[in-house]
Parts: C-alpha cells; sequence; structure tokens
C-alpha cells in the first residue's frame, strides 16, 4: 500500500498539468443536465438506462457507457439532487485544493475504474453481463471517507439542524457499509459483498497511512480522557486532604490564588496538561502545558499550543516579511507531517515551522543560538529547541544539531526553498502557487541571481538528507503553499 501510494504521489508531482482542474463542476453539472433530461423527456428513465454502465453495453461498442454512468443522478428529487451535488462538489473542491489536480483526477478516475470493475466481476458471477451500474455512490462515499480523514473536525449541519462532526459522519457511514457487507456475506451473496469493497480500494490505497494514524490518535485520546479522570479524582482526594491541613481546596499552578484567598474566582483541571494541574479562570487558557518531564537545572518543560506559539514568534519578531515566513513554514511542515504519515504529530511540526526562525529578526548574528536560550528560560520543550536549531546545521554556527529525525530534514530542506517558490509565484499573473509548476521554479531556480538570499546548496542538501530528487521536493513543496494559500 505506502509503495503504491508512493509511486502515485510521484506520478502527481512529475506531472501537475495532468488532469481535468475543477473536475467536480463538471460532474455535478452533468448530474443536473441528465436529471433534467430525464424529467423532461418523453424517453424518462431510459435515460439513465442509456448511460449506465454494463458489459453488455461495451461489448457491443457502447463505449461512452465508461464515463457517461457518472451522470447519472444518485438520488430522487429536484431538492435533494441540488443538496447532494452541492455537498460533493464541495468536498471535492477541497480535496483538489488539498491534493493539486492530478492527484484529486487520479483519486476520482481509480474509484471510477474499480467501481466498474466490481461491477464487472459480479456480472461474470452471476453470467448475467447486463447488471448496470447507475451513479457514482462508491465513488462519493470514497470522496467522503477522504476528506473526513483529511478533516475529521469539520462540522456539518445534519439535516440543517444539527452540528456534526465529519469523523462522526464517518463512522456511522463505515458501520452501515460493514453491515451491507456482512448482511451479503450471510446471505451468501459473496459477489455481492466483493462490487463495495473493490469499489473503496482506491481510499485504502490513498488513505492507508494516514488512517493508521487516524485509529491510533483515536485510541490515544480515548485512553487519555480515561486517565484524566482517573488523575482528576486522585487529585481530588489530596485536595482534599490539604483543605483539612491548609484549609484551601484549590489552588492555580500559575497565581497560587486559592479558592479560599478568591472565592470569587472559578478553578478548574487542564486535560492537556500531563498531571492536569489545577488553574484559575484567568489562567485556564492562558498557561503553557505542563510535562512529566524535568529538564536539567528543575525547571518543568512546557509544551506550547499553536495560538502561545504565535504569540512567541511575534513577541521577537514585528516585520511581516518574518512573521509571514513563519506562518508559511508552519503551514508546510503541518501539510508534510499530514502526508508523510506522521497526522499525529501534525501541531508539533506546525510548531516547529513558526518558531524556527524565533531569534532571526533581533539577533541575526546570534541565529540558531539566541532562540535556544530564549526557549530554555521559558522551560520549552527540548525537542522544540532542537529541532529549531538544527534547521541552521552547518550554515550558520558550529556545533548545532544535525537534522536526524524526518521532521528536521524537512524543515532544513523547505526552509529556503518556500522562499524560492514563494518568489516564483509572485511573479506570476495569479501571485499564487494554484497554477505554479515544477518546471516554472526550475528555470528560475537555475538563474542563481533570482532569490539569490535563498541557498540553492541548502535545498540540493536537504534533498540528499531525505533521500528524495530535486523535483520531488519542489513538487511536494509546491503542493504544500498551495494548501498554505487555503488556510483560514
Amino acid at each position: 500500500m505506502n509503495k503504491l501510494n508512493r509511486a502515485i504521489d510521484r506520478f502527481c508531482i512529475l506531472h501537475p498539468n495532468f488532469g481535468i482542474p475543477n473536475l467536480m463542476l463538471y460532474v455535478v453539472i452533468g448530474n443536473v443536465a441528465v436529471y433534467l433530461l430525464a424529467s423532461f423527456s418523453s424517453a424518462g428513465m431510459g435515460v439513465y438506462s442509456l448511460l449506465a454502465f454494463h458489459l453488455s453495453g461495451l461489448m457491443h461498442g457502447q463505449i461512452w457507457r465508461l464515463v457517461s454512468f457518472i451522470f447519472v443522478p444518485n438520488v430522487g428529487g429536484t431538492f435533494a439532487l441540488l443538496i447532494s451535488c452541492y455537498f460533493y462538489y464541495w468536498i471535492g473542491s477541497v480535496l483538489e485544493r488539498q491534493w493539486g489536480t492530478a492527484k484529486f483526477t487520479v483519486y476520482y478516475v481509480s474509484g471510477m475504474l474499480l467501481t466498474m470493475l466490481g461491477t464487472a466481476i459480479v456480472s461474470l458471477a452471476y453470467g448475467n453481463l447486463s447488471i448496470p451500474l447507475y451513479g457514482t455512490y462508491y465513488i462519493n462515499l470514497a470522496m467522503f471517507f477522504a476528506f473526513a480523514v483529511l478533516y475529521p473536525e469539520t462540522r456539518v449541519l445534519l439535516f440543517f439542524i444539527i452540528p456534526v462532526r465529519m469523523k462522526i459522519l464517518a463512522i456511522i457511514d463505515a458501520c452501515l457499509f460493514s453491515f451491507d457487507i456482512f448482511s451479503y456475506l450471510a446471505a451468501g451473496n459473496i459477489a455481492g459483498a466483493i462490487l463495495p469493497i473493490i469499489a473503496l480500494m482506491n481510499f485504502a490505497i490513498f488513505f492507508w497511512p494516514e488512517l493508521c494514524s487516524f485509529l491510533k490518535r483515536e485510541q490515544r485520546q480515548s485512553k487519555q480522557a480515561a486517565h484524566f479522570h482517573n488523575t482528576v479524582r486522585a487529585q481530588q482526594r489530596q485536595e482534599q486532604t490539604a483543605q483539612q491541613t491548609q484549609g484551601f481546596h484549590r489552588k492555580c499552578c500559575v497565581c497560587g490564588r486559592t479558592d479560599v484567598s478568591n472565592p470569587e474566582l472559578e478553578f478548574r483541571y487542564c486535560s492537556k496538561c500531563a498531571v492536569y494541574r489545577c488553574f484559575c479562570s484567568e489562567h485556564l487558557f492562558t498557561h503553557v502545558h505542563f510535562t512529566d518531564e524535568q529538564p536539567q537545572g528543575g525547571f518543568i518543560i512546557m509544551e506550547l499550543n499553536k495560538q502561545q506559539a504565535i504569540e512567541l514568534l511575534e513577541e521577537f519578531n514585528k516585520g511581516e516579511f518574518h512573521l509571514k515566513h513563519g506562518h508559511i513554514v508552519g503551514d508546510v511542515m503541518r501539510w508534510y507531517a499530514n502526508e508523510l504519515g506522521y497526522g499525529d504529530e501534525a501541531d508539533f511540526w506546525e510548531i516547529v515551522g513558526l518558531l524556527h526562525d524565533l531569534d532571526f529578526e533581533l539577533y541575526p548574528d546570534e541565529h540558531c543560538i539566541k532562540s535556544q536560550e530564549i526557549m530554555r528560560s521559558r522551560g520549552l520543550d527540548e525537542r522544540l529547541i532542537r529541532a529549531t536549531a538544527s534547521h541552521g546545521y552547518g550554515i550558520h554556527f558550529d556545533g548545532l544539531p544535525e537534522p536526524q529525525h524526518e521532521m528536521e530534514k524537512v524543515l532544513f530542506a523547505a526552509d529556503e526553498l518556500t522562499g524560492l517558490i514563494g518568489a516564483v509565484a509572485v511573479m506570476r499573473p495569479s501571485r499564487s502557487c494554484d497554477d505554479l509548476e515544477v518546471k516554472s521554479v526550475k528555470k528560475k531556480y537555475k538563474d542563481k541571481k533570482f532569490a539569490a538570499g535563498c541557498s540553492r546548496d541548502v535545498i540540493e542538501q536537504g534533498a540528499a538528507m531525505l533521500g528524495w530528487e530535486l523535483d520531488k521536493l519542489i513538487g511536494m513543496t509546491i503542493l504544500a503553499m498551495r494548501a498554505s494559500e487555503h488556510v483560514d
């Protein structure tokens, strides 16, 4: 699965012009046109039969059926059709922006081919070559699952009233899908169970690494929730003892105020801190999270969230260029984390990208040195300190850590490259990466005077660290920056 996934990525990067831009727009227009034709034509539902895929028609030279079946609506009724078309157009457009036209087209077309393959197998199994395939039910389901994996926390209004996360809808759909398969198998209808399984193989191929990360993350979060409740109960028992001896029930770990000294304040536990400490209402959402580890000197290592990282970045950087660069590299690092199978660490990758040039505006002569001092003075995680400093290896000072983790290598390679790609993009009429191709970047890459501050040597060294060809690094970083342009 992983090898095939990487082969698809490589093909899409090397052939950025492959595919149909705004593919879902054409599919939606086709669905509406066929529905109207069937509604107002004397042929009625015969229009659907003319467009459906089946082996019998194909063997008689009706090759249009290889494509036309996707324009047959899956739902009945004008209102249901419009809602369905809008929903899947939205999902498809978001996926195309995230992946690029080439990869989305491959995903959609592979769904078509696999659905036709499944129908052909069922037809041959039953000895009936006229079994028809109408519409894109399984293709749309594969798109929906893809969207739910990439954007699990996105909310939609079920029945226009009930807000539901995408991951919940995906889990419900997956359960219903599994129930259908087991029903076929229980009834001895093995052929009927083959079609849906084969039709969704493209989702398995494209998302196997992300799906594994998603399941691990959900399992870990469930364990953390159980651990949180158990720890809070133990903490409450300790506080009851403390109340008897010290007179207070709860105490803020930041300001030291208690429910006795400040009864007007509310006190809550933070589920993101490793030991679930208590904070007053003023510091519950503003404190830096505690972890279990203790660095030398007795400081407590604290873990930043994104908002706190942005505040730290803005404390030491005021120029628009440096702030924008930090956000771009942060978005690019998050994209790479998800793309390379580190989705459960995407927040950390993004914060490393945000803070990698923390000291550059105020201390350019001590770049990657001063940032370590700043972060250690704030008691921040040594992993964060090492990762941000590693992008200066062999460039600024001797003794900086060599990139070892794949995340550190990506940062080393992409830091300079984002500047070069950004410089190429702003020269285009669109001033965007949406229509930027590898060959356009390579053309400017060879001109040493263009964006001279972006070291080609560092970029090539970073590609070598990752074991990638330069074209792959450029192509993937273009896709990452393309996704960054659409981040809210």
